[in-house]
């Protein structure tokens, strides 16, 4: 079980941050004149931003109808009793 919560650790929190350093590393390594303007990136950080609060509200709305419903079916088995 230890080794299971170090493995989560790991994952969840060291493991985005390893790959955030590998990718600027990455990225420097590049020259500036097939890098581009540092600026071109808010674009893509937009996008991204928009993508995952879509994706977390579509996910909550899922589980918020399901809830909804699932009181109502509960409710409705226990009045035709």
């Amino acid at each position: 079980m230890e080794i299971l919560l170090h493995f989560l650790f790991f994952t969840l929190l060291l493991g985005p941050i390893f790959l955030a350093i590998s990718g600027f590393f990455k990225w420097k390594s590049i020259p500036l004149e097939q890098n581009g303007n540092p600026w071109n990136v808010i674009p893509m950080v937009i996008n991204s931003s928009v993508l995952y609060a879509l994706a977390y509200n579509t996910i909550y709305f899922i589980q918020e109808l399901f809830l909804a419903l699932g009181k109502k079916w509960i409710k409705s088995l226990s009045l035709s009793q």
